[in-house]
């Protein structure tokens, strides 16, 4: 019986363990916008949600925008999502689901490079595919950062 305990001890360590190698470093950004804005040019800040934050590791994140609605067609809703350090917005990091007509709901954006330390702000600024936002609208838009991995010491 002995044998058996150590054994569970040392696998439940050795998991434990494990899982902290696996994903030494991680962070997950999420900002959602409640309110329709249009017209919008997916290049304004002005009417979109925010948060700023500080990149916990260095490395590409996975960045994820999404359109979600109680009752009515998300197709019919455009999302736009935008990461700024500082003033400026990082290269290729405008991103939004009428790439794609509008349709799916969600989409997978390149991923971005952000650095430990720095400070950025993710936007989203939920619209419509065209012509004016209905009122009340039941859809939100929602951009997501994640990192998972060890992390770098730059970007390449």
């Amino acid at each position: 019986m002995k044998y058996f305990y150590v054994c569970f001890v040392a696998l439940a360590l050795s998991t434990a363990l494990w899982a902290q190698v696996d994903c030494p470093c991680e962070q997950t950004v999420s900002v959602a916008d409640p309110a329709c804005t249009s017209p919008f040019d997916c290049v304004s800040r002005t009417g979109c949600a925010s948060t700023t934050f500080t990149a916990s590791c260095t490395g590409y994140y996975t960045y994820t925008i999404s359109v979600l609605c109680e009752g009515e067609d998300c197709s019919d809703y455009n999302l736009c999502a935008n990461i700024y350090e500082g003033a400026n917005p990082l290269p290729n990091s405008n991103c939004h689901n009428n790439n794609v007509g509008c349709d799916p709901c969600s989409h997978t954006c390149d991923s971005i490079c952000l650095q430990h330390g720095h400070t950025y702000t993710l936007y989203a600024c939920l619209t419509t595919c065209g012509g004016d936002c209905p009122s009340p609208s039941f859809c939100d838009g929602h951009a997501t950062l994640t990192y998972c991995g060890y992390g770098a010491t730059s970007c390449p």
